[in-house]
């Protein structure tokens, strides 16, 4: 397994967990709109280091019980997570608070503010455990570099993605209708669930 494949893979995983238009998301979107991109950015990087964090618990805490990846049903198990990650994210439809007014004027209370919004919801570690698990960075040939860039491309992964739809909300804040939104949350479920089921059938393929 080479060190780009590792950090592609983890930079796609990083970007999936982000793109769900769900309450984080349309925090980032809100603040973008009403405050401007920098605050909206900030918000976005205090849910990337929050995100970083749960990687870190999966990773290290699938590698301290030596899980065996190769596991039928713990591969059935991280495929319907990702399935029913999916599902929620094509069903949700929190984007009707996006342009509700906020307040507050410090970069670093953006930050720490949805930073801690997002340690609240401890779920992501399932997430990134059964992803880690489908990818294979358990045990086997891992060593300290590769487990850093595990987690290295999950956070870069985040990051760019709050880079890019701070970027795209603030050019186009004029623009931005929840239709839109909510097209974006639902593409992003359906692969999502695809993966899932892919995971699933990787049981029968080496």
């Amino acid at each position: 397994m080479d060190y780009i494949h590792i950090i592609f893979e983890t930079f796609l995983l990083g970007v999936i967990v982000s793109v769900p238009m769900g309450p984080m998301g349309i925090l980032v979107v809100r603040r973008t709109l009403n405050k401007g991109r920098i605050f909206g950015l900030f918000s976005g990087f205090g849910i990337a280091l929050a995100d970083t964090i749960f990687s870190l618990i999966a990773l290290f805490g699938l590698s301290a019980i030596e899980v065996d990846i190769r596991n039928m049903w713990f591969r059935i198990i991280g495929g319907l997570t990702f399935a029913i990650v999916g599902f929620f994210m094509y069903k949700t439809s929190t984007v009707s608070h996006v342009r509700k007014p906020v307040t507050g004027k410090s970069y670093a209370k953006y930050f720490i503010s949805a930073f801690l919004l997002t340690l609240t919801n401890p779920l992501t570690i399932l997430f990134f455990a059964a992803s880690f698990a489908a990818l294979g960075y358990i045990g086997g040939d891992m060593d300290f570099i590769k487990y850093s860039l595990v987690v290295s491309g999950v956070s870069l992964g985040a990051i760019s993605w709050w880079t890019f739809i701070t970027a795209f909300v603030s050019m186009f804040r004029k623009k931005i209708r929840l239709r839109g939104l909510l097209v974006i949350n639902k593409i992003s479920g359906v692969l999502v669930v695809i993966l899932g089921l892919l995971t699933i059938l990787s049981i029968f393929y080496k």
